[in-house]
């Protein structure tokens, strides 16, 4: 598909892979409509790329199709539409609340389907379009602690590969793009690097690239890094040796029980704000910490709407990594009221 003059919408576009695919576009000759719930960080890359700003909670079914219909009374059509937005959540799947187990399949799932059902009809009318899905490794192969957004991933690639076969033949593509481990904000905003060796972090702007490239050339599937797609090819070739090597027990780190300490502490402090303060931390804060241990860590406090049926409501997160890190969080929440009630 030919990319000049096409009017692209692009979620989770003020940072990350939504930022590089949006600037990348913009290069390539594109209109593009960046969605997210950070106004100041879209306007930002709108600076930039002279694009159209849509600020949306995709997590709530009403914002998803508020923000499919303004895009088309913006541009008039959407030829290509890049689902990169998504949530996680990392722990032990008896531990994760119901509510935020749903926040994240509404986020990951339901709105990458109901952006698509908006906008596929006017693509099917055009004879052109594409779809671009933005899932991950963990939806091919299953992780451990990440077994809801693994789901969300693999409920997303599924979605894909059946909308691919449907659409065959009418001019409208549809393509996945799993990257591997990406550079993400909770890093770069911290300002301390990813120090293990394997696998390597890679920049949003990989993940981009692939993303045109799916574009371009209609692949199903890209993976990036490339190599990515020998484990999958692994676990579709010998499934009992695959769930052998992934299934064998990895001793629990030593920091997590003073991380668990360290990030209770902080949601004591945080209830004891008024939800107007707690709704401060919609864009994340991130601060260095130091436990009795004498570890640094970097500590990360988030607030977001809760279920859209109370969707005035915050849902605030803390979450936990030793400084230079990378890995699982620790993490842990709660949910308040406008009235400054804890339902």
């Amino acid at each position: 598909m030919d990319l000049r003059g096409a009017v692209c919408l692009v979620t989770g576009a003020s940072s990350g892979i939504g930022r590089a695919t949006a600037l990348r576009l913009a290069r390539s000759g594109s209109r593009v409509v960046l969605l997210g719930r950070d106004r100041q960080a879209l306007d930002e890359v709108a600076a930039k790329t002279s694009g159209d700003v849509i600020v949306a909670d995709l997590a709530d079914p009403a914002e998803v199709e508020r923000a499919a219909a303004e895009s088309l009374a913006m541009a008039g059509r959407v030829d290509v539409l890049i689902n990169n937005a998504g949530e996680g959540w990392a722990g032990p799947f008896a531990e994760i609340n119901p509510l935020r187990a749903e926040f994240l399949v509404r986020t990951n799932l339901l709105a990458p389907i109901r952006l698509s059902r908006a906008l596929i009809p006017g693509m099917l009318e055009r004879k052109t379009g594409h779809i671009v899905n933005v899932s991950s490794i963990a939806g091919h192969v299953g992780v451990r602690g990440e077994v809801v957004y693994s789901a969300t991933k693999a409920g997303l690639i599924g979605f894909s590969e059946s909308l691919r076969y449907e659409l065959a033949g009418t001019g409208v593509g549809v393509s996945v793009v799993s990257p591997g481990v990406v550079r993400t904000a909770f890093f770069e905003r911290a300002g301390h690097p990813y120090t293990r060796r394997f696998p390597r972090l890679i920049d949003p702007d990989r993940v981009a690239r692939a993303v045109l490239r799916a574009i371009r050339g209609n692949e199903a599937q890209v993976f990036e890094p490339r190599w990515m797609a020998f484990p999958v090819w692994l676990r579709g070739t010998f499934p009992s040796l695959y769930r052998t090597l992934a299934g064998r027990a990895q001793p629990r780190e030593a920091w997590r029980p003073e991380g668990k300490i360290l990030v209770e502490t902080e949601l004591d402090r945080l209830r004891t704000l008024s939800y107007e303060e707690l709704k401060g931390f919609r864009g994340p804060e991130h601060r260095i910490v130091t436990g009795q241990s004498g570890t640094e860590y970097v500590l990360e406090i988030g607030a977001h709407r809760d279920d859209p049926r109370h969707n005035t409501n915050l849902r605030v997160i803390v979450s936990i990594l030793p400084r230079g890190k990378w890995g699982r969080t620790e993490s842990s929440d709660f949910i308040i009221a406008p009235d400054g009630s804890f339902p």
